[in-house]
């Protein structure tokens, strides 16, 4: 099952019950929402630059991925250019690049999103994230909690996100996971590196399961671009990161989802 990143944000209202932002492709992915349509609550993990491409040479590193993948499995395609902006803002919007306009994670993003349609209907939405992310820029200020890390560190984007929901139980929840983003950058996807952040956020995933599972959320992992490995520049013997979106495994990302039930049966 193929679906595009302009689709997430209607496939995240039809779940819970609310009409899809007024710029949104209007079509939500609908496997996803026949799976987990009457949730009472919803998280959306999203591993940064986690594409099709980068998990395939690292799946062993990643054993909850690999178990969400064993119930379901499906693909995205980002928007273009495929960055972490531009798809973060499709993703909250469900608009294209053209109508929301953002480009960098300072931009306005002047259209309804989906944390503003969830609250017409008297729903909550949450995010954790990294203080200098799309997410923290983009996003944050548009949920009810808006938690950041101020050290800028996946680990305690975990804490924040247990925390809200643990404390506040909110209807919807974001969390941004970035460490495979700078493990690829800083390596390549095919790097041991990018294999290593890979295998962290994995851990971190399964850590956030117990939280989830207890407060009976359906879960959606997904991603917002992917990578590829760049040649070495002259001055640079080293292989980079790069995602211009001129080749697949910069907008192939995987998507996965589970109910509340498999939620808490991955718990364990």
């Amino acid at each position: 099952m193929r679906a595009e990143m302009t689709q997430v944000a209607a496939t995240v209202a039809a779940i819970l019950g609310a009409n899809p932002p007024a710029a949104a492709n209007p079509r939500p992915i609908r496997p996803v929402v026949d799976t987990l349509a009457g949730a009472p609550r919803l998280a959306v993990v999203a591993i940064d630059a986690l594409g099709e491409w980068t998990l395939a040479r690292h799946v062993d590193r990643a054993p909850t991925l690999a178990a969400l993948g064993r119930l379901r499995r499906g693909t995205l395609r980002s928007v273009l250019p495929a960055i972490t902006p531009v798809n973060f803002a499709t993703m909250a919007t469900g608009a294209g690049p053209f109508a929301h306009g953002v480009r960098v994670r300072t931009d306005p993003l002047p259209l309804d999103t989906v944390f503003d349609r969830l609250r017409t209907v008297g729903k909550t939405g949450a995010t954790a994230s990294r203080d200098l992310s799309s997410v923290g820029k983009l996003l944050a200020p548009r949920a009810d909690w808006g938690l950041i890390s101020a050290a800028n560190l996946d680990s305690e984007v975990l804490t924040l996100a247990t925390s809200v929901i643990s404390q506040h139980r909110p209807d919807f929840i974001l969390v941004h996971f970035l460490d495979v983003d700078d493990g690829s950058h800083a390596g390549g996807p095919s790097s041991e590196t990018a294999g290593e952040a890979l295998a962290a956020t994995d851990g971190r995933l399964r850590s956030l399961l117990p939280a989830l599972a207890e407060r009976e959320y359906a879960l959606i992992v997904l991603a917002d671009h992917g990578q590829h490995d760049a040649e070495p520049a002259d001055n640079d013997p080293h292989h980079r990161g790069t995602h211009s979106g001129r080749v697949e495994a910069d907008v192939l990302v995987p998507l996965f989802w589970a109910t509340p039930a498999e939620v808490a049966w991955l718990a364990g």
